[in-house]
């Protein structure tokens, strides 16, 4: 439906778009990989002017260490990108002093473009590296091609370049909610590394934002302070967004909940009805969602037959079970998939609120449908938190700023 129906829900325009590519690469398979990537975005995503991304060429051929290669890129940004937009940024594997250098290039890459106001996504070199190969044929004249074996692999890649760094990154969304949510407002909230994202939903799985909070100074919890401020900005924000009314406001939080958290947003909420002409009748309800219960759990469908035999089977998509009033178990999974193994429930936690737990269940049911990452596929988790763990994946990551100041003047110098 997506490639020969109707297509995208939103499909509006694309905005200002870079792909970002380093030197060693453009000069072997990037022209043909940009090339295919076009396409691709054009086959998904048909606009009148096509998909056509300003390339910019970072100079990749300094020292495979993560602060000499952000440098580059981010210097090459600064020289050749004057418009704020989106960014596709193809990096190298880099020489690891620890397993996780490769992340910080990641972050590094993703933070300093977003205080530029461009908002980048990452691929890496070593896949398309090998679906490629380039050389000078027996005319002398240079070829590039795809690896005969690879093709099929290279489509489905640039597939979902196309859906989850490109177009899903400008929050162009593939299909809606054709029932409305219980809730108006649903709001996700997780933390990695210092960085907390949220994920803002409307009523129909529509108005979809995201937000960053990079002054986070605890690891995985957010303070008072710092929640109080990013709420009321988020509640402001969405009466300039929302046409809907804002009754009943869900957040869903990736793991633990925080009592100071929930103060925090309860007093933000206080403060938008009373100063702001936020809805006097909004009501907030709290919710956390486990990936990992503490106790296994397994549900299945016994299916007896009339000659005594049972059948035991997975549980179809959607059931739930309500353990007490505050713990429950939603199926996101199940055997409408062919997927291996007996379905893993997600616990959600009732932590307090207006909204009834079952209602709660129901909507978080319903935004497991909007499989907008693999759109072929069922998802386990909710969109909001699906995409807080896909952007806070990449952005989350630590990394020193002086030594990536160190690393530009080294670049500038022409050390």
């Amino acid at each position: 439906m997506l490639k020969d129906g109707p297509g995208f829900f939103d499909n509006k325009p694309l905005s200002n778009h870079y792909l970002i590519l380093p030197y060693t690469i453009f000069h072997s398979f990037g022209e043909k990989f940009a090339g295919h990537l076009k396409d691709t975005v054009d086959k998904l995503f048909p606009q009148e002017r096509g998909f056509n991304p300003k390339i910019v060429i970072y100079d990749d051929r300094g020292d495979k260490i993560w602060a000499t290669q952000a440098a580059a890129i981010k210097t090459a940004v600064q020289k050749n990108c004057q418009k704020e937009g989106f960014a596709v940024v193809m990096i190298h594997p880099v020489k690891k002093k620890n397993q996780r250098d490769e992340d910080i290039l990641a972050a590094a890459v993703m933070k300093e473009l977003h205080s530029l106001k461009i908002y980048s996504t990452i691929i890496h070199t070593k896949f398309t590296g090998n679906c490629y190969k380039s050389g000078i044929g027996k005319d002398g004249k240079p070829y590039c091609t795809v690896r005969h074996t690879q093709r099929t692999r290279l489509a489905g890649y640039l597939q979902g370049v196309a859906l989850n760094k490109i177009l899903l990154n400008e929050f162009r969304t593939p299909f809606r909610l054709a029932t409305k949510l219980h809730a108006d407002l649903t709001i996700g909230i997780d933390v990695k590394s210092h960085t907390a994202g949220f994920v803002i939903v409307g009523k129909r799985g529509a108005n979809v934002r995201f937000d960053f909070d990079f002054e986070q100074t605890e690891k995985e919890k957010i303070s008072f302070k710092r929640m109080k401020k990013c709420f009321k900005k988020i509640l402001l924000e969405e009466m300039d967004y929302s046409t809907e009314d804002m009754k009943n406001i869900v957040v869903q939080r990736d793991g633990k909940l925080h009592i100071t958290e929930i103060e925090a947003m309860e007093e933000a909420l206080k403060e938008v009805i009373q100063f702001n002409g936020f809805p006097r009748d909004a009501k907030l309800t709290f919710l956390e969602i486990h990936k990992n219960s503490e106790a296994p759990f397994r549900l299945f469908e016994v299916n007896k037959h009339e000659f005594g035999k049972a059948q035991v089977l997975n549980p179809q998509v959607g059931y739930y079970y309500l353990a007490d009033n505050q713990n429950g178990y939603l199926c996101s999974t199940g055997r409408a998939f062919r997927r291996r193994g007996t379905v893993n429930p997600l616990h959600v936690k009732y932590i307090k609120g207006n909204l009834d737990f079952e209602k709660c269940l129901e909507d978080i049911y319903y935004l497991t449908t909007l499989t907008w990452t693999n759109p072929r596929d069922c998802s386990r988790e909710p969109i909001t938190i699906k995409l807080t763990d896909r952007y806070l994946g990449e952005e989350a990551g630590e990394y020193s700023k002086n030594d990536l100041i160190t690393a530009v003047q080294a670049l500038k110098a022409g050390v």
